[in-house]
């Protein structure tokens, strides 16, 4: 293979007869014999790597059946791991497997830890509301969440409104394209109180099949094992009132000071919780509760901020029923002393 040793007899014609070569022949000699074995030896290292090559693992061409393996989609889950943080944690959950062009519910699902507590969309004379964000979302018209009827904290000059167990909010999501995949992705905010109160900030993502046309290959959209509780968080949600009338309200008021009067016809047997939201600037307290026959009457204590007034503005009645069934939200645009009532806008969305 290749370079070998020069024949016996091949270059003795460079030595003398007398047998002693002179140095200028001797350095001929000794070079060509050195230029040969430096060949030998690199075509034996050559050869020795050429072993080595051939009898390495099969690792270093990839398997093809491994390779298809490696590249297959990530099975479909219908939940995220928890966010744990102090005092609570939080995931996203799914009620189906697939979407197809219509809305579509998930679940932002809080566990609280005892002797903490979150909040309501208005949180009352102290805390903060969650912030829920999903524009890095994919393929979606909209992620519109919906509030669980909270509950109240009474605290000596600190009346608050929130969650201290387990909650999950109910979110109605519309896909923009059938036919591909909606990502959910969500940029939580939210703070829980105990002693103190902490603010967190969570990042969660989902990822939803489109369901396809019926036939081979589609994915079924068919309920997770998480569609029971989402669902029940949403009959949990208070809406407008079906019967005309059932919510009443007025305000009287004098030098910013005042009081709300809300009566609430054809009541539970259970009294319900009255939360009242508007501008700012207005301060709305805990109401004094009476009942008479089959309705309740609300007296909520309000104080205005000077210069400002309450005439022409809207305010959100919430009546969240101590069982928890859910309860009525009503808006009222207060035309002065006397309130119209009127729906809230989407209240029943998603029912």
């Amino acid at each position: 293979m290749g370079d070998t040793l020069p024949d016996e007899g091949k270059g003795l014609d460079m030595v003398p007869s007398n047998g002693e070569p002179t140095s200028k022949q001797r350095g001929k000699l000794t070079g060509k014999l050195t230029g040969k074995l430096n060949c030998l030896f690199r075509a034996a290292l050559c050869a020795g790597a050429l072993s080595l090559a051939c009898a390495a693992p099969a690792a270093a061409s990839p398997n093809p059946a491994e390779k298809t393996a490696n590249t297959e989609a990530v099975p479909f889950r219908p939940v995220t791991l928890w966010a744990e943080e102090l005092g609570a944690r939080v995931r996203l959950v799914l009620a189906k497997t697939a979407h197809d062009d219509r809305p579509f519910l998930a679940g932002v699902e809080m566990e609280i830890d005892p002797g903490w507590h979150t909040y309501w969309r208005k949180p009352g004379d102290s805390g903060s509301a969650p912030v829920f964000g999903w524009s890095k979302s994919d393929n979606i018209d909209y992620a519109h969440v919906r509030w669980p009827a909270p509950r109240r904290f009474d605290n000596p000059g600190d009346v608050t409104y929130g969650y201290d167990t387990t909650v999950i909010w109910p979110v109605l999501v519309m896909p923009r394209e059938a036919e591909k995949p909606v990502t959910l992705h969500l940029e939580l905010f939210y703070a829980v109180c105990s002693q103190i109160c902490v603010p967190h900030d969570v990042t969660l993502e989902l990822t939803v099949p489109a369901a396809g046309k019926a036939g081979e290959g589609s994915t079924p959209a068919t309920d997770t094992e998480y569609a029971q509780d989402i669902r029940a968080a949403l009959a949990r949600v208070p809406l407008a009132p079906k019967i005309p009338g059932r919510v009443s309200a007025a305000l009287r008021t004098k030098d910013g000071k005042g009081t709300l009067d809300v009566t609430l016809k054809e009541a539970p047997d259970d009294l319900p919780m009255l939360a009242v939201e508007g501008p700012y600037y207005a301060w709305f307290g805990v109401p004094d509760v009476t009942r008479a026959a089959k309705a309740i009457r609300y007296a909520v204590p309000v104080r205005i901020d000077k210069g400002k007034s309450l005439d022409g503005k809207t305010l959100t009645l919430t009546l969240a029923r101590a069982d928890g069934r859910g309860g009525y939200e009503t808006e009222f645009t207060l035309p002065g002393g006397e309130a119209a009532t009127k729906p809230k806008p989407g209240a029943d969305a998603g029912q």
